[in-house]
Order: C-alpha cells, then structure tokens, then sequence
C-alpha cells in the first residue's frame, strides 16, 4: 500500500492506493499541484493556472522564453481539436458494448484515440472499435489487473460526421472487474500545423470540462499532462525551483571564528579572522554536481571589493585589519531558470565584525 499525503497551502489530500504502478505516478503529478502550485495540462480537467497555463492570446506568452526557434518566428496555436472526451468510470460486460458518437469536421488529418482501462491485462480479452475497425489494443504488458492509460495515433482523417467510438468486452472471466475509466479523441493538423515532435515547446490548446480553451507549452512532454510522461516540462522545473526559492534562501548563515597561526622562528603568534558564508548545497557544493548550475560569490568589506574572494566561501583576514563591515552576495546559475523576475537566484547579506581575535 502506498499512502501519498499532498499538501497544497492549507489543503490536505491523502491518496492511498495499493497499486505500484499508478502510485508513483499520482505522487509526481500531485506535488506538481503542491509545490509548484499550477493546475493541469490534460483535458477534461476544471482547474487551468500558475506557469503553464495561459488564456489571453492577446497577452504576452508566458513561456516566450522556452518556445522552440520554429514557434517563436511564427507563433501560432497548434491546431487540434478535442469532440469527446469523457470520464465514464464503467464496468464492462460481455452483453452489451459500450459505444459513444461524436462528431467530426472531416478537416483535421490526423487523430488520437486516448483511453485508460483497468481489470484488463490480455489482448483477447477487449476490442476497441472507431467506425467499426479494429484498432488492435494491446495491454501494458505486466500490468495485471491495474489502471493504465494507453494512445492509439491514427495518421489518417476522419470523415465529416458522426463517428462511433465502441469498447467491447471479450471476456468473460473479466466480467465484475473489467473498466473503462476515461475516453478522448483529439483531431489535428498537418505536420506544420501541429508539431507532435517531444521536445518542441509552443503554445497547445487545453480542452476543459467545460470544453473552455486555455493553452499549454509542449504536447505531451510534462507529467502535468501526462502522468505517464517521466517528467515535468521545462516550463514547469523552472516554476518549481522558483517556487521553492521563495521558500528558501540560498544563504543558511554565517560563521565567524579565529584562527592562530604560529611560523618558526616567531614567538608571538599570528592570529586570523575567518567569516565563513553556509549555502545551500547547490552547484558545485552538490555530492553530485550538474554541469548546468554554478554559484558566483562576491564579497565586500566597508564597501569595497575584495576581489581575491571571488567564488570562495571563506574569508581569511589579518586580526589587526579585521573589524569592518562585510558583505557577501551569492547568486546561483541553471540551465533550468532563463527567467527570474523576483531575483530569486541571487541572496546577500551583512555582517558586522565587532571584535579581534587577539588576547587584550
């Protein structure tokens, strides 16, 4: 059993499920809810807002900054169309199949039929039908008896009109476990008018429940859509580290200390003043390090530069020129944040050396 608490603000959810490969995935998807505070990218959903939603294509894009070179010369909304999308949350039975009918323009030339099933674990044991053809469902293989969401593309379009979309059980052994839980078709344009490529970022229409539109960043590259993708979308990890900054600032504190030294010959000893700045393990204080990300740290004492502490934490400074005032200022870089508005990559503070180190 794996029990999954979410924390929203001061909204408390708890998800127990007893299944190992929904699981994790309801987790990712949920803290994305939590801690990045944003609503969903699939459709069908009721809640469309934080970095990856927009709805005003009059207003700026709000993921300008991540769209791939071919969106941002031409920026366009990805032409696609959703005329069902339904959650039915149905058992199954071998006396009756379940069908649905909806409409189509007959102008898209490309579609996707998108369903998530449970109970089922055999190719024999279902058929899934659209107008009568055979769309040859295989099942996750291993995944029992458990929920799992499957895509079938279909690189040819449909005709204008009514269209039958029919789920027939097979099996009857299946019969008290067998179901249907959620059914969607998309229509979509041409190569040009719909990039599907992974890793291509514009701006992709969103159906709601309400069949209201608002706009994504990529097609299915974020587990905010998908919770079968294995990660957030770009978009979504640069609101995550930012969201956690507001948490959390790069500087834990500040160290003060003394240090003798003794070199030979000398009887009296030499004392040191040490100011150690604590940062969050970040960059290169990682265990394991990303080449992507770097702290850059300056440091000040009575407002001027100290240019040989560059990028250290730890200063060391005579006894006897020691009291000042110090300042030290840190700011993070990653790959993963092109915008920061609210200057949460950078921190500093000041700290005040009130007394020498040696004995009076």
């Amino acid at each position: 059993m794996i029990l999954i608490t979410v924390v929203s603000g001061f909204t408390f959810g708890d998800v127990i499920t007893s299944s190992l490969a929904n699981g994790p995935l309801v987790l990712r998807h949920e803290l994305g809810h939590s801690i990045i505070e944003v609503g969903e990218e699939y459709d069908g959903g009721s809640e469309y807002f934080g970095v990856n939603a927009y709805h005003d294509l009059a207003e700026p894009v709000p993921w300008a900054h991540w769209l791939s070179p071919q969106a941002l010369s031409v920026p366009h909304v990805e032409r696609s169309v959703m005329p069902i999308q339904l959650y039915p949350w149905t058992m199954l039975n071998t006396s009756a199949p379940w069908s649905v009918t909806f409409p189509s323009s007959g102008t898209y030339p490309r579609h996707l039929v998108r369903f998530s099933l449970s109970g089922l674990s055999e190719s024999t044991d279902l058929k899934v039908e659209l107008d009568g053809n055979d769309l040859e469902w295989v099942p996750r293989p291993d995944i029992g008896l458990d929920r799992w969401h499957y895509d079938i593309p279909q690189d040819r379009a449909l005709g204008p009109g009514p269209h039958e979309l029919k789920f027939t059980l097979l099996s009857g052994k299946r019969v008290g476990v067998a179901q249907l839980c959620s059914v969607e078709l998309l229509e979509f344009g041409n190569e040009q008018e719909f990039v599907a490529t992974p890793g291509h970022y514009g701006i992709y229409p969103t159906f709601s429940h309400k069949n209201e539109t608002s706009y994504r960043p990529t097609n299915d590259d974020c587990l905010m859509r998908s919770v079968t993708s294995p990660n957030f979308c770009k978009v979504c990890i640069e609101g995550l580290w930012l969201s956690l900054l507001r948490r959390v600032n790069l500087i834990d504190g500040i160290k003060e200390d003394c240090r003798q030294l003794v070199f030979e010959g000398i009887t009296d000893p030499h004392w040191v003043k040490t100011i150690d700045v604590e940062l969050v393990p970040l960059a290169q204080f990682r265990e394991v390090q990303l080449a992507q990300e770097s702290y850059a740290i300056k440091w000040w004492k009575d407002g001027v530069l100290l240019k040989e502490f560059t990028n250290r934490t730890s200063l060391k400074i005579a006894d006897t020129v020691a009291l000042g005032t110090y300042s030290v200022e840190v700011k993070l870089s990653t790959e993963e944040v092109r915008v920061d508005r609210d200057n949460l990559l950078s921190d500093g503070v000041t700290y005040q050396v009130t007394n020498t180190c040696a004995p009076v």
